[in-house]
Order: structure tokens, then C-alpha cells, then sequence
């Protein structure tokens, strides 16, 4: 499963803080989401852990980015993030470019995931893993007791209502006002915030 919430707000803004020195593209730019300071230009892609112990990531056959990140968190709810690989679009995996992959399978478990152990930065994971853990003190919001579906429903939601805003609005800002609605329904709850109400929201 690949959230959208994950990649979007969690993996490219966390990549951004620990990669300060590059510059990110706007949301849902084509190809790639950073630039490096060598003029590289870098798609980030992260996921969680599926329940077969496997990561897969939406390559997408993309030609246009030099540099693939692949972020893998545990879990949809708790989006600790558990490896981080940088490989080049036109490493082989498996006897042909990663830049041809649709999709990239990577197991969870030690035969398998040792041959992938020469891209993984543990160093900057662990600067991802601080980055996370701020954001998630700073950000806590009672949505613990809806179930998994509900919760990526909601995440789902916040990003569709981040791309009708300029600006780099917060999510559990969004989330807020969504609550704030004290619909009935989980629908009702997650319904489209209307135009008049999105720009009320403060822009980051």
C-alpha cells in the first residue's frame, strides 16, 4: 500500500529537513520532487510495510529522475520509518534499470533485504526517524480510535484538500477543521471542506 499521505507530507517533507541544502519541487511536480546541489534531480517514494512483510514502491517506469529515495515505514498509524535507500535511476536490480521497474518489491527480511544493504544511509534514516518523531509530538491528534481504513480515508481526504490550497498548509490543521464539523457519520466527516472554508485555513 502506498498512502499518499505518506509521500506526499511525511517522506518529501522529511526528506527536505535532512537534505536542507536541496531544493523541493512543488507538490505533485512531474518526475522528480528535489533538486541536489550537483543539479540531480531526485523522486522520492516511500510506502509501509505490507502484511507480507514486503515494501513496494510505484516506480512508475520513470526515466526523468536521476536518483530514486525509497522510504519504508512500519505502519500506517505509527509511520516510523524503518530503511531509506538511494539508488540511481539506472542501477540494475535484478538485471535491469530500476528506471524500468513499474513497481520495486523489496522483502523485509534478512536474505532478501541484504542485497539492497550498499543503498541504504543509515544516517540520514536516523535523521528521517528525528524528524518523524518531532513531527508527531508536535502534531498529536485523537484519530487513534478510528480503524486502519478510516484513518488512511482521512489522510486520503487531507491531500486532496492540500492540493486545492496555495501554500503549504498543514495537514493536522486541516484535520482540525474536519473534526470540528462533529458530523454523524465518519462520511459526513469527511467530506470536502468547501471553498469558503478552505481560506480561512493559515497558510504555512
Amino acid at each position: 500500500m502506498n498512502n499518499k499521505f505518506i509521500g506526499i507530507y511525511i517522506a518529501e517533507n522529511g526528506i527536505a529537513k535532512i537534505y536542507e541544502e536541496s531544493k523541493r519541487m512543488p507538490c505533485n511536480h512531474p518526475g522528480y520532487d528535489i533538486i541536489c546541489p550537483k543539479g540531480y534531480k531526485i523522486d522520492v517514494k516511500a510506502t509501509v510495510l505490507s502484511r507480507y512483510n514486503t515494501f513496494c514502491f510505484g516506480i512508475q517506469k520513470n526515466e526523468v529522475a536521476d536518483y530514486f529515495i525509497l522510504v519504508g515505514f512500519n505502519n500506517i498509524i505509527e509511520l516510523k520509518p524503518l530503511h531509506l535507500w538511494i539508488i540511481k535511476s539506472d542501477e540494475n536490480i535484478h538485471g535491469r534499470p530500476l528506471k524500468e521497474f513499474l513497481s520495486l518489491k523489496i522483502i523485509d527480511e534478512p536474505q532478501y533485504i541484504q542485497e539492497y544493504q550498499k543503498y541504504e544511509k543509515l544516517n540520514r534514516l536516523e535523521m528521517l526517524k528525528s524528524v518523524c518523531e518531532e513531527f508527531d509530538a508536535k502534531n498529536k491528534i485523537e484519530i487513534k480510535d478510528y480503524n486502519v481504513t478510516t484513518r488512511r480515508m482521512i489522510l486520503d481526504t487531507i491531500v486532496q484538500i492540500r492540493s486545492r490550497i496555495k501554500g503549504d498548509t498543514s495537514p493536522i490543521e486541516i484535520l482540525v477543521m474536519l473534526e470540528k464539523k462533529k458530523k454523524e457519520t465518519i462520511s459526513d466527516r469527511l467530506e470536502i471542506i468547501p471553498d469558503e472554508d478552505v481560506k480561512n485555513l493559515r497558510y504555512g
